[in-house]
């Protein structure tokens, strides 16, 4: 397999589709079961294995929200060995849309979902669900404007004060990984309005 390197934008790699297949298989025989047990019916799949409302709540961040709200774990493939890897992040919403970033250094989850799109997102905060996903790419003109979103937050006195130091918005632009979350669940990507803190 082509190693990616940092300095690549993210682009989808021609691999073999199975690749993904193996990692989330268990989460397809999960949804499976919860389709049979709540009774939804065959091919119903959107609204099986959680409470949509209960996640659209969850999942509607706005600037006031606080770091647990923020706060979702995140399961990806290995980029070089394909082994599930689940780890705790932020997610941020900007313009209606989620997506994920970081401090300007390098990061294996983005390695993972340059390698592997596809991944899950874990609420853990308010409800419980996981929620296939792909990490697609952003043009320059939105990683701008998400990373002085982002910014903004981290600047703010409650945050800030657990950062070492400001944050430099050319460093991020040129270094920051960021991805958007597009959710598999066709009514997830319609957000509702951000709520307050």
């Amino acid at each position: 397999m082509k190693e990616t390197s940092e300095d690549e934008p993210m682009t989808t790699p021609q691999r073999d589709p199975n690749g993904t297949e193996y990692a989330f298989q268990q989460e397809q025989d999960r949804d499976t079961v919860a389709e049979e047990d709540s009774l939804t019916g065959s091919g119903d799949t959107a609204s099986a294995g959680y409470d949509y409302d209960a996640v659209a709540h969850a999942l509607a961040i706005g600037p006031d929200s606080t770091a647990a709200e923020r706060t979702i774990d995140i399961t990806t493939l290995g980029a070089r060995s394909g082994i599930p890897r689940r780890i705790e992040v932020w997610f941020h919403r900007v313009d209606g849309r989620w997506y994920i970033t970081g401090m300007p250094r390098p990061r294996s989850w983005y390695a993972n979902v340059r390698a592997h799109p596809r991944f899950i997102v874990h609420l853990k905060r308010g409800v419980t669900a996981d929620l296939p996903a792909t990490a697609a790419p952003v043009d320059e003109p939105t990683r701008r404007r998400v990373i002085t979103a982002v910014l903004d937050l981290q600047n703010r006195p409650d945050i800030a004060a657990r950062v070492s130091r400001r944050q430099d918005l050319d460093d991020w632009l040129a270094r920051s990984p960021l991805v958007e979350i597009v959710f598999d669940d066709e009514r997830l990507r319609t957000s509702s309005p951000a709520r307050s803190g």
